[in-house]
């Protein structure tokens, strides 16, 4: 198999800086504004990133690396790499699992930032310390099951995007 860290580093790195540029453009006033009762603040998408980013690095932390999956997981995990893509990129709208759900966690904008900036450093330093063959390891999504160490890093990579789509619209709204 091929050394996959250098991939999953880069993809972490680029959508971390896509991150910094988007949440640096929302205005002070527009930060806590809600476009609609259903759709979330930009300071509640931000703080949604910084949960999902979190809850992910304990999960990559203390379970994902740990040990080699067993077969059942890696075949659950075979090929959905292609569907994670479609997944991230349909416009179907979503509830997110209540542990990852924006409630006012940190108490400004800034701490909210920099959950994320910490938590993102942190897993692209797990991931350049990872085993070199990332296919080999996995754990479960609660949405999308079994994901090996690779998929993992494309998720959080999609995730972010997905959502700095809707800051981008918050901004220009």
């Amino acid at each position: 198999m091929p050394d996959r860290r250098p991939e999953a580093v880069r993809v972490l790195e680029v959508s971390a800086e896509a991150f910094r540029r988007a949440q640096a453009e929302v205005s002070e006033v527009a930060w806590s504004a809600r476009p609609a009762p259903d759709r979330w603040s930009p300071a509640e998408l931000v703080e949604h990133l910084a949960l999902v980013e979190t809850s992910t690095l304990k999960l990559v932390t203390r379970k994902l690396f740990a040990e080699p999956a067993p077969a059942e997981a890696l075949a659950e995990a075979a090929g959905k790499t292609e569907r994670l893509t479609a997944f991230q990129e349909s416009p179907t709208r979503r509830v997110a699992p209540d542990f990852v759900t924006p409630r006012g966690k940190w108490p400004g904008r800034g701490e909210c930032v920099a959950a994320f900036e910490e938590a993102r450093a942190a897993m692209i330093e797990a991931y350049r310390n990872a085993p070199a063959d990332l296919e080999r390891y996995a754990a479960p999504h609660p949405m999308l099951g079994q994901l090996d160490g690779f998929q993992w890093a494309l998720f959080l990579a999609l995730h972010l995007e997905r959502h700095l789509g809707q800051l981008r619209e918050r901004v220009a709204e």
